[in-house]
């Protein structure tokens, strides 16, 4: 029996040292748990994966104990033949416990990675979404709407409108630049037009000026030779020269700018000169040519009045006094009916009709008072003074005479 004690005295020990490696290895088995749980928390707390890992590694735990409670109810059996077998069952229960420890763990840390994965791409995601804040310059950085979201109809209007303005840009630029050619070639056309028609007055001027105003000069070269300045009034050797100036002007007009407005007036001009020249036929013919083609012409008055001076010329004092009708107008006040009645009250004085004369004196004195200015007031004043000086009692004297530049052609009235 002592024999049978000293046997059993190294099982016993083996078994009542077991439980104490029991106990070591549940710690070690809660401790891989908790590290378990704690790696799952750190990477998301309440993450079903990390959850379902930890609750494996404790089943892990649980049947390694059962294991280790089998093992101990076969040592307390106090079995002399299993007392060999004892360290045995420790290494597997051991080496149980190691796998399910690292199955484990490697669970964790794939449920780990698998999260943080998921955060960090999910991170990413919402990144993409967020707008950039505004730089420095105030610019903000263009990003497509993400498919689904909503965008504002007003930023849509405007994105268009400037896609449709940079698409039709070329034809605005083309636009732009036919309508500024077209000024362009207007205020050419203008400036040349008006510098035509300055030359065209120019020539006309010239011609009026040595009709009105031109005086012969024999001693013509040797007076501009002392003088430093023009002369004030336009000078001529003699009458061909004076003649040969005017007829040179009012030709090279009509060469230049023949139907032009100032070769229209220049007919006025060259049937004077057939006035001037005695040429009352001609002067009729060009007066009446120029009513005829310019009936409203702003100086259709004179063309008038050069038919009636014509006529009378001529001996035709009665056709004369039918321009003097047309030339007065019908009603008071119409433009050149002063100098008008002033013809028809003469003409009719040369046709002996006197009493008629002075009505049409008494009439004008009506209508253009005496005393007032007026085109033919000297000439009317004296023919009153002569056949009714009780329409002139109270006006002083005054000058006779017509006005410079309307002298009638020798035999006019006695003349």
């Amino acid at each position: 029996m002592a024999e049978d004690d000293d046997k059993r005295d190294p099982s016993a020990d083996d078994s009542e040292d077991a439980p104490p490696a029991s106990v070591s290895d549940d710690e070690d088995a809660s401790a891989s748990t908790d590290v378990v749980r704690s790696t799952g928390d750190d990477g998301d707390d309440g993450d079903d994966d990390v959850d379902e890992a930890a609750a494996a590694a404790d089943d892990s735990d649980e049947d390694a104990d059962g294991d280790a409670g089998d093992a101990d109810a076969r040592d307390d059996e106090g079995d002399d033949a299993d007392a060999d077998a004892v360290p045995a069952t420790d290494d597997k229960k051991a080496a149980a416990k190691e796998r399910a420890l690292a199955e484990a763990r490697a669970k964790a840390k794939q449920a780990v990675a698998s999260k943080q994965a998921e955060g960090e791409s999910k991170a990413s995601d919402e990144g993409d979404e967020r707008r950039d804040l505004p730089k420095w310059n105030r610019a903000r950085v263009k990003r497509k709407a993400p498919v689904g979201e909503e965008t504002d109809a007003f930023q849509d209007n405007v994105r268009k409108a400037g896609r449709g303005a940079v698409n039709k840009a070329p034809l605005l630029l083309g636009l732009v630049a036919l309508v500024a050619g077209g000024v362009g070639g207007y205020i050419w056309w203008s400036g040349k037009k008006e510098q035509t028609v300055a030359d065209q007055t120019k020539m006309l001027a010239a011609a009026a000026e040595y009709q009105a105003r031109g005086v012969v000069e024999p001693n013509l070269d040797a007076l501009m030779a002392e003088r430093v300045r023009p002369a004030p009034v336009p000078l001529a050797k003699d009458e061909a020269d004076l003649a040969a100036k005017i007829d040179g002007a009012l030709a090279g007009l009509a060469d230049s700018a023949p139907d032009s407005s100032a070769d229209t007036i220049a007919d006025l001009l060259r049937a004077s000169r057939h006035m001037r020249a005695g040429a009352f036929a001609d002067a009729q013919a060009s007066y009446e040519s120029f009513l005829q083609g310019r009936p409203e012409h702003p100086l259709a008055f004179l063309a008038v009045e050069g038919v009636l001076l014509a006529k009378e010329a001529q001996g035709d004092r009665e056709g004369a006094l039918a321009q003097a009708e047309v030339l007065a107008g019908d009603e008071a006040g119409d433009f050149y009916r002063d100098q008008a009645m002033w013809h028809k009250g003469r003409l009719l004085e040369a046709l002996g009709r006197t009493e008629d004369a002075t009505a049409v004196y008494r009439q004008y004195a009506q209508e253009y008072p005496l005393d007032q200015e007026s085109v033919a007031k000297d000439q009317v004043i004296e023919r009153l003074r002569e056949l009714a000086p009780d329409a002139v009692a109270d006006l002083p004297q005054a000058p006779s005479g017509l006005p410079p530049g309307l002298e009638l052609p020798p035999g006019v009235l006695g003349q």
